[in-house]
């Protein structure tokens, strides 16, 4: 765990640098979205998945988070008091497939746009 959790706050800062940061603090580009400028975010991610390199530091971050999210669901339902047998099989299987859903989700964007299915589209 303490391996997987340094794999995730590293993954973490890795994103908030490619989106957050600069839609806070630097000058992107903005749209009009019902009379108000808007950074847009949309042109800054098709920007950043072009890189190989990023994409897959952004997968295997899915992936860590797949793993996390496998073992962190049955463990918080293990915390609150639900640790019997009856329970136990169902509570893992939704927790697996939870985490194969949002995992797969999350990883969906930067490989759409690796692969061309996602591209940038001019707004005018």
């Amino acid at each position: 765990m303490g391996l997987l959790g340094t794999l995730l706050l590293f993954f973490l800062v890795i994103h908030l640098a490619h989106f957050w940061v600069p839609s806070r603090f630097t000058d992107l580009p903005t749209i009009d979205i019902k009379g108000n400028e808007v950074a847009n975010q949309y042109a800054e991610i098709v920007r950043v998945f072009q890189n190989p390199v990023v994409v897959t530091i952004y997968v295997l971050g899915c992936l860590s988070l797949l793993y996390h999210l496998m073992h962190g669901f049955q463990s918080a339902f293990r915390t609150i008091g639900v640790p019997n047998g009856k329970y136990m099989a169902l509570i893992k299987g939704t927790g697996y497939g939870f985490a194969i859903i949002v995992s797969l989700a999350f990883a969906m964007m930067p490989i759409s746009v690796l692969a061309g299915w996602v591209e940038l589209r001019s707004t005018s």
